[in-house]
């Protein structure tokens, strides 16, 4: 037990339930897929991958991630996903349509709308003030 409250105090936690550690899974296997998406320029169906990996319904797996986490399974992949077109902005040079195309979405207006939506500003905008803080960090570096 006091090792249980050493590790909460310190901003850990055991991962000791059914439900914590399918999230937990659910969360590494999101990551996981989009990280490959972005490498293999291919859609994957996350329902279907979901509720083979865990071997459990889908739905199932939606209403249990929603009443712990507060937020739907669907946003939560959109809300991984733009942060994922977020890090090939900054840190690539591929183009909207390439990031669209290696993340699935079914289209440049699509992914623009999705991003203005969340982060409140076009790619493109949001792609050239990172790439100006970036520059100016350099150059405060050199």
């Amino acid at each position: 037990k006091k090792i249980i409250e050493f590790l909460e105090i310190h901003g850990f936690e055991l991962i000791s339930d059914k439900q914590t550690k399918m999230i937990s899974h659910v969360k590494v296997l999101i990551d996981e897929v989009l990280s490959q998406e972005a490498e293999q320029s291919r859609r994957v169906k996350f329902s279907i991958l979901l509720a083979e990996s865990l071997n459990m319904n889908y739905d199932s797996i939606s209403e249990t991630f929603s009443a712990s986490e507060g937020i739907t399974l669907e946003h939560y992949i959109i809300n991984k996903r733009i942060e994922k077109v977020k890090e090939l902005l900054v840190y690539t040079d591929a183009s909207l349509t390439e990031i669209a195309h290696q993340l699935g979405f079914s289209s440049v207006n699509h992914l623009s709308r999705q991003f203005k939506e969340l982060i409140g500003l076009p790619p493109s905008l949001f792609k050239s003030i990172r790439l100006e803080k970036r520059n100016l960090a350099e150059r405060i570096d050199s």
